[in-house]
């Protein structure tokens, strides 16, 4: 399979899975496996950690304070409902991205990712 149609069906699979997970709680996240000690979501044979959460969410939360905007405050239903939530979905969605490139065999490098990222944006 070429490098092109390789990254080509990254994207795709990556567009696919928003896709189909777009409304998916938490059942979604932990189906495949079983939630250890620190642990908020498995996918596959996959643990995605608090401290891998929390330090998405303070990505997060830097952005929309780099775009002059307040985030709401911590342990309010506006930041359950706009931060952690689409957060944990986007690492659940990535890390179901890559268990299918892995089962397919898929692989592409940081940079050709971003070159088909950029081109398609363009």
């Amino acid at each position: 399979m070429g490098r092109a149609l390789r990254i080509l069906l990254l994207v795709a699979l990556t567009a696919a899975v928003s896709a189909a997970c777009g409304g998916g709680g938490s059942d979604s996240a932990s189906s495949s496996g079983s939630l250890e000690s620190g642990d908020v979501a498995v996918v596959g044979n996959t643990h995605i950690t608090k401290s891998q959460l929390d330090h998405w969410i303070t990505l997060r939360v830097k952005g929309i304070q780099a775009q002059n905007q307040t985030p709401p405050k911590p342990g309010t239903t506006d930041y359950t409902t706009t931060i952690v939530q689409p957060t944990l979905q986007h690492l659940v969605q990535e890390m179901q991205v890559r268990n299918i490139a892995d089962a397919l065999h898929v692989t592409v490098t940081e940079a050709e990712y971003q070159k088909a990222l950029n081109d398609a944006v363009q």
